[in-house]
């Protein structure tokens, strides 16, 4: 029998979610014209993609790293996690929400864009899911000897603009009346943890923290933004109009 030879091979290497992946397919010739093929498979899920978790499409089985990083900024699958340290979940905002309020059972509200709810001072996060499911994530800390620390983020996959801000109105004793403005809602995965800068404190009140009653109305900034140009240019409309009737007097004043 004629010894086997080798006369073609194709090796490709991916390295895909941390492990070295071999797609070898060796053509071995036995003599007598005869060819016997070889063909080494693996699990389909090794082939997803490691940010967003979607499969690879030929001929690319893995986003180049100077790629990556774009990648992550617009992919839409980008999972975000839970900020437990001691947790290693993730996955998309729908799939969060039910691992926040099942899983660890943190308090959570509902609520509607425009309109106020309230919550009470109470150190640790509190979880917020918009009408159209978008999350939010209020972190109260403890600052001594100040009050309470109120942070707040937009749970998203992706670092992007934020569309979104904040008012919190409260009082912590009588004759105290306070407003505290977010214009700019943080976005964030959470793969670094709860937020940690806090944009207003709530002074100490006579009765403990617990008595402070937060009132917060969470707002769209693109609907805002878009009514004030539309006022904007109602009253240019306006003015202009003035101005055409002005001149129309003038004329007739002269004739």
């Amino acid at each position: 029998m004629a010894a086997r030879q080798l006369p073609q091979s194709l090796i490709q290497m991916n390295l895909v979610k941390g492990f070295v992946v071999a797609l070898a397919m060796v053509s071995v010739s036995m003599g007598h014209n005869a060819d016997k093929k070889q063909v080494v498979t693996i699990g389909m899920d090794v082939l997803d993609c490691p940010v967003c978790f979607e499969p690879f499409k030929p001929p690319i089985f893995q986003i180049t790293y100077f790629n990556k990083k774009s990648h992550e900024q617009a992919c839409s699958y980008e999972p975000c996690f839970c900020p437990d340290s001691g947790c290693g979940f993730s996955g998309s905002v729908a799939t969060l929400w039910k691992h926040f309020t099942t899983q660890h059972k943190w308090p959570s509200t509902e609520f509607k864009y425009y309109t106020p709810f309230d919550l009470r001072v109470k150190p640790g996060a509190h979880f917020l899911r918009a009408g159209d499911g978008q999350l939010f994530v209020m972190n109260m800390v403890s600052v001594e000897p100040v009050g309470h620390g109120v942070s707040l983020v937009c749970i998203q996959p992706n670092t992007s603009e934020s569309s979104f801000r904040c008012n919190v109105v409260f009082s912590s004793f009588t004759g105290h009346h306070q407003i505290s403005t977010l214009e700019s809602v943080r976005c964030s995965s959470l793969s670094d943890g709860l937020p940690k800068n806090y944009f207003c404190i709530v002074p100490k009140s006579p009765g403990g923290g617990a008595a402070v009653l937060l009132r917060i109305t969470i707002d769209t900034k693109l609907v805002l933004e878009v009514e004030d140009e539309q006022e904007e240019e109602e009253d240019d409309d306006d003015y202009d109009e003035d101005e055409d009737e002005d001149d129309e007097s003038d004329d007739e004043d002269g004739n």
